[in-house]
């Protein structure tokens, strides 16, 4: 019988031999990652520019496990039901299917979070590192319908024409995600791999794990060691970007979002970094406080440890 991916909340608790409140109270202290189970749902398949724009390739369905922020996990324990209208990545990418590349909007308007729709064919999209966002539904927007008949109005009254939007006349439609962006509670799952890692942190497995982690960790970061103070972020940071000199920030960006989902990061090895999406990583300090860190001030500090090997000979990054 081939091994279960996933668990509820519920299994979970029974495999642990613990209660589900407890499996739950794992998951709001970060101790537990969950992930949320879609059906078959329509996404727009995006990736980042060089510049850090979100950019829409094209639109599939998709069915499977997705991995989100933190942040929408502990919403969806607070509030039973969530509305993801953003960015999130499938666990198992071949359970992707049915892509075009073309918009499937009727205008060209764009939700706000894409700046553009290039269409690109699949063999080049799945070359790259994509994340989905459930596809909203276009809707008349009736504020636009309300602001137009106001300028009218004032326009026959010969008065000054004050719309509801000062700046910009608002769009003539709106995005509704509730269609397939909608999640509950009892689409809330938890992978195989870390529930094992939960129950049985010093297997075997686990022991060669953190071996081959102890190796990566002994990189000598020269950039840290140079500075008077250091974050627990920092050494992250700079690790990333020692084992991936050559690649840009945004792409530092997204491996370090790729890596800190899986069983043996090569970047986060002490698990600092509690949660992380397209704008913003989440991590924890040495007080056990927790800090965000946004993307401009990641790409900051990036272009600061490139610019100290630049002119350091202290070490060669090949």
């Amino acid at each position: 019988m081939a091994e279960r991916k996933y668990y509820t909340p519920a299994e979970a608790a029974q495999v642990a031999n613990t209660s589900e409140s407890e499996i739950t109270h794992y998951i709001e202290t970060d101790q537990l990652p969950a992930c949320l189970l879609s059906g078959r749902r329509q996404y727009i398949v995006t990736t980042r520019a060089d510049n850090g724009d979100l950019i829409a390739l094209g639109s599939a369905t998709f069915a499977g496990l997705l991995s989100v922020h933190s942040s929408w996990i502990k919403s969806l324990l607070e509030h039973e039901e969530i509305v993801l209208d953003k960015l999130a990545q499938p666990i198992y990418t071949n359970d992707l299917q049915g892509y075009s590349p073309e918009s499937p909007f009727s205008s060209e308007l764009l939700p706000e979070l894409i700046k553009a729709w290039q269409p690109t064919n699949w063999e080049k999209a799945n070359s790259i590192p994509y994340r989905l966002i459930p596809l909203p539904v276009e809707k008349p927007n009736s504020w636009h319908t309300l602001n137009n008949a106001l300028k009218l109005m004032q326009k026959a009254q010969g008065t000054d024409s004050k719309s509801l939007s000062a700046e910009h006349d608002i769009p003539p439609i709106k995005f509704d995600f509730n269609l397939n962006g909608k999640f509950n509670l009892i689409d809330l799952r938890i992978t195989t791999g870390d529930l094992n890692k939960l129950i049985h942190p010093n297997s075997p497995e686990y022991t060669e794990n953190q071996s081959a982690n102890k190796e990566l960790g002994e990189i000598k970061l020269n950039w840290c060691d140079s500075r008077k103070r250091n974050s627990q972020l920092d050494p992250v940071i700079e690790r990333l970007f020692i084992l991936n000199s050559e690649n840009s920030a945004p792409e530092l960006w997204e491996l370090l979002m790729s890596d800190i989902d899986e069983d043996e990061p090569q970047y986060d090895l002490k698990g600092v970094v509690t949660g992380m999406d397209v704008d913003s990583l989440d991590w924890e300090t040495t007080q056990s406080g927790s800090k965000s860190l946004t993307r401009k001030t990641f790409f900051n500090k990036i272009s600061e440890i490139r610019e100290f090997y630049k002119n350091s000979n202290s070490q060669n990054i090949s």
